[in-house]
């Protein structure tokens, strides 16, 4: 993906800010730096000459960074590898090319409290295994650089102070390296729990055979609606369903017929319910329907075009399959239970009739009635 010339977009975005930033204040910690050396009694030409030229790349950076002319991919590598030529310069500087100067040996003890920048700056370019790989080459490559400066002085002691101090700092490395990988895994970490979470969810919350919402969702989504109604006045109506019949089809083909014919019930229910519906499994061979902002006779038209796509569908290639359903419209004062339990008694009327009916629950239809003759 190339730059973008506004900064970049979302995570993107932020990072180069980030970057030019942080290159703003390198640019001018480099300009401070080469200000010290050239006050100083005897400026050493190496470090002012390398000073200059890290000067002028970091500003370089920040132009083209906040300008969004340089990739993001580019400036990382281009970043690491000066901030790692600086550390290692120093280090070469201080300890070997000029040990008697006190600024230069300053300049490599200085480099080494800039290594965990470098490891900061791996971690948000790579991902963690390479990134830990590379800081891991980073402080083997310092501690290359530096251990014959112990060995060559005679009280064991070299600009970086003595050996078990440059032990305690490599050991320090280490820490850092252990808490970066930590905290660059957190992201992928969280993602994971959560989905986790979102499937234990799912799997609470579903039923496996139908792939349909199960009884316990079912409850915690009528009350839900039922609360949303009471509090906007709004209508809302549920539909019981019951296969017509489905022991006897359990009884003559087995149970894995059965299953067939629920799942498939489940689908066609699915297919064909409006898209502000929702169906769940209740139990056994009963299902139910939630229709919000649906009144009575709403839900009655509702369930009599379930009733008409079943009765012409087929299951596990068995035609006839019917279903009995019973229709119930909130009531003020309803709890999921009252509600329920006129739909159950709508839906024992429809199996009394000879099933393959629906019925609305009575005392639902009577204040439907008064409802539209008080309006009128």
């Amino acid at each position: 993906m190339g730059a973008n010339p506004s900064g970049g977009q979302g995570g993107d975005g932020r990072k180069r800010r980030v970057y030019a930033g942080l290159l703003g204040l390198g640019t001018l910690g480099a300009l401070l730096a080469l200000l010290v050396n050239a006050t100083r009694e005897h400026p050493a030409p190496l470090i002012g000459g390398a000073t200059v030229g890290v000067t002028v790349i970091f500003a370089l950076l920040a132009g083209l960074t906040a300008t969004g002319r340089v990739r993001l991919a580019v400036l990382e590598w281009v970043l690491m590898v000066v901030l790692a030529a600086v550390v290692v310069g120093n280090l070469v500087h201080g300890l070997y090319w000029a040990p008697g100067d006190p600024g230069a040996v300053d300049g490599a003890r200085a480099a080494t409290h800039w290594l965990p920048v470098l490891f900061v700056v791996a971690y948000i370019a790579l991902d963690a295994q390479r990134a830990a790989t590379a800081a891991m080459v980073l402080i083997a490559l310092v501690v290359v650089v530096a251990a014959p400066s112990y060995i060559l002085a005679a009280d064991g002691v070299s600009g970086l102070g003595s050996a078990e101090e440059f032990v305690q700092v490599v050991l320090a490395y280490g820490v850092t390296l252990v808490a970066l990988s930590f905290f660059a895994g957190m992201p992928q970490r969280l993602v994971r729990w959560r989905e986790a979470a979102d499937e234990m969810r799912v799997l609470a919350f579903s039923d496996a055979l139908t792939g349909l919402a199960n009884r316990r969702w079912a409850e915690e989504q009528l009350d839900l609606e039922l609360a949303r109604a009471a509090r906007y006045g709004g209508e809302f109506a549920v539909i019981l369903i019951d296969i017509d019949h489905f022991k006897r089809l359990n009884d003559a083909y087995g149970h894995a017929a059965g299953d067939a014919v629920l799942a498939g019930l489940a689908k066609t229910l699915r297919r064909s319910l409006r898209a502000t519906d929702q169906v769940a499994r209740w139990g056994g061979e009963e299902f139910v329907v939630l229709a919000p902002e649906t009144p009575l006779s709403g839900a009655v038209d509702v369930a009599e075009a379930l009733r008409r796509e079943v009765a012409a569908a087929t299951f596990d290639g068995r035609p006839g399959i019917t279903i009995s359903l019973g229709v119930a419209a909130r009531r003020t004062g309803d709890t999921h239970e009252s509600l329920l339990a006129r739909a159950d008694a709508a839906l024992y009327r429809a199996k009394a009739a000879g099933r393959d009916a629906v019925a609305a629950a009575p005392e639902d239809a009577a204040t439907a009635v008064r409802t539209t003759l008080a309006a009128g």
